[in-house]
């Protein structure tokens, strides 16, 4: 399937391979508590503000930026300790992904930790 898109399937066995993007931002938790729930959409959206996707067709993607989540849902954190790595390229879109990933991201300061659920929770056939 990568191939197929334009890419390097060797990328497959070596992550070295990937495009890496020069910048690094963390977000941090902002009170103590659980995590309670993350919202894909605003993740995802997210990633596209730090040019991970287009808007309209043809226009390019930045296979170097993203996101990288630091803590799973369930997960008892404490202000201050990282909650997202955000890769950019000189700050495009940093503000709106910060904002986003702090709007995405649940923390309950009453909340009870538990284990994380299934990441997989089924197979489409």
């Amino acid at each position: 399937m990568i191939e197929r898109q334009g890419g390097d399937p060797r990328v497959v066995d070596d992550y070295g391979l990937m495009p890496v993007a020069p910048d690094r931002e963390t977000v941090t938790a902002w009170a103590d508590g659980v995590v309670t729930h993350v919202l894909a959409g605003s993740i995802g959206r997210a990633a596209h503000q730090l040019g991970a996707g287009r808007s309209t067709v043809g226009e390019p993607v930045d296979h170097a930026v993203g996101l990288r989540m630091q803590v799973v849902r369930g997960e008892r954190v404490r202000k201050g300790q990282p909650l997202l790595e955000l890769h950019h390229r000189g700050g495009r879109g940093l503000e709106a992904a910060r904002a986003l990933c702090r709007e995405a991201v649940h923390i309950d300061a009453a909340g009870q930790a538990m284990p994380p659920g299934d990441r997989i929770l089924g197979e489409v056939r």
